[in-house]
């Protein structure tokens, strides 16, 4: 019997697939309704089993209402699912399985007709962390395969990719679509997860990690997105709620991805436009000394052509565009303690009665920007600053040692996220920087040095 979308499949009816990493569960009804990617302590992408659709499933079935499962089994003695439909138009085979010991986590659905046309309907709601994220979505080209286009999806730290032939098509609170196969016919879908963050590639690479097909396919196709929207205004870091703007550090960040780029083919054998890569990269580092560097403040600025300050400046250094102690790097930090340093010796993100962000003025110091003032210091010999400063910031930890994302210090408790994984990891940073260790920052690991020298 055809299983109406609306409908809760009994728990019974689910099927466990497994990468003997994680392990998504698919309904007779060919959806699969549970899936925490790519970890089985993951959080999910997929919970339509204990909610709705809303919550996130990917359906692959028969869009037929007479379509009915004739068989279910595993291949042999594996965790290939193959299920059989038969429609009054055909008979359809859906394989599901997880590939092993690739490298990536991946889910594969093959649809191969074994009898006459069948329509298939597909249905994709990506609904990162257990359906409370909406992910932004797009489709976009594979630079992995010529002349085709993958849908990317993307949430904080992860990010989906569906790979096929037939993608679906956005609506209102997912992708549907569907297709038609006929006898003999294959088609091919892939879900497949990873890191959404660019630079920790090329960190991964600097610690001795080995790149493997997909991070550099995917690595590729973030390069081909940076450069079809080079030209494109955002809301910076902090995404502001004000107008979209050239943030100084977001044109930073397009630069880093280049650079690290041309490190993969240079320095780690990987291949690529290497030549066409060096263009962008040195038109963006020419771009952003000429309209991020304010020559009267003697300091890079918040955007292009504004006359405010950002901590996210502090970035700078630690992704390779310049050195710590360039000339520029030091005036910007000068810059900061000026506009940004606060009674109690923490830093501001910005300050907000600028109006840039369209909210009213006022917030807590975000403890990241204070760390990464504690490694500036560290990286240019202001060693007791950074001792001074670091020793307050660990003070606002709790009895475990976690740290919230902002703390009041007229109230003298935490405040924001709790606990923050950007302060834990600038913590990590500031401390290397404090004990000359260079695990995390390319301007140390590449030999950046001051302009000039």
């Amino acid at each position: 019997m055809w299983l109406s979308e609306a409908m809760v499949a009994p728990i019974e009816d689910y099927a466990l697939l497994s990468d003997l990493q994680t392990g998504p569960l698919v309904s007779r009804s060919g959806s699969v309704d549970w899936l925490c990617f790519p970890r089985f302590d993951s959080p999910a992408l997929f919970s339509s089993l204990l909610g709705n659709d809303d919550h996130g499933r990917w359906l692959l079935a028969p869009h037929h209402p007479d379509a009915a499962v004739v068989d279910r089994q595993y291949l042999d003695s594996t965790f290939v699912l193959q299920t059989t439909w038969e429609t009054v138009s055909g008979r359809v085979l859906v394989t599901d399985f997880m590939p092993v010991g690739v490298g990536s986590s991946s889910i594969l659905r093959r649809v191969t007709a074994l009898d006459g046309t069948i329509e298939m309907h597909q249905k994709l709601i990506i609904r990162p962390s257990y359906g409370m994220v909406a992910p932004w979505v797009s489709r976009v080209r594979d630079h992995a395969v010529p002349d085709t286009a993958i849908l990317l999806a993307r949430a904080g730290p992860d990010a989906v990719a569906l790979r096929g032939p037939h993608l679906p098509q956005a609506y209102a609170h997912g992708h549907e679509g569907r297709f038609a196969v006929s006898k003999g016919e294959t088609v091919d879908f892939e879900l497949t997860w990873f890191p959404s963050h660019r630079v920790a590639l090329e960190r991964l690479r600097l610690a001795g990690g080995r790149e493997d097909h997909f991070s550099w396919a995917l690595g590729r196709l973030l390069l081909g997105f940076v450069e079809n929207h080079m030209d494109d205004r955002d809301f910076g870091l902090w995404e502001m709620r004000g107008k979209a703007q050239y943030f100084t550090h977001s044109r930073v960040m397009m630069w880093a991805a280049f650079d690290c780029g041309i490190r993969a083919v240079r320095d780690h054998g990987m291949t690529g436009a290497i030549d066409h890569w060096a263009q962008l990269r040195d038109r963006l580092k020419a771009e952003i000394m000429r309209e991020g560097f304010d020559s009267e403040l003697n300091s890079f600025t918040q955007t292009y052509g504004g006359g405010q300050v950002d901590s996210a400046l502090l970035v700078m250094p630690q992704v390779g565009f310049l050195a710590y102690d360039d000339a520029p790097m030091l005036g910007t930090v000068a810059r900061l303690e000026k506009d940004l340093l606060t009674d109690g010796g923490l830093l501001l993100r910005y300050r907000t009665e600028s109006g840039v962000d369209g909210l009213d003025p006022g917030e807590h110091p975000f403890l990241a920007c204070s760390f990464w003032l504690v490694e500036q210091y560290a990286r240019t010999g202001r060693t007791a600053d950074a001792t001074v400063l670091m020793d307050k910031l660990v003070g606002f930890s709790n009895e475990l040692g976690l740290l919230s994302e902002e703390y009041a210090v007229k109230e003298q408790r935490m405040a924001g996220n709790f606990p923050q994984a950007f302060s834990h990891l600038a913590l990590v940073r500031a401390a290397d920087a404090m004990h000359g260790v260079d695990r995390l920052s390319l301007a140390v690991l590449s030999g950046v040095r001051r302009a000039g020298t």
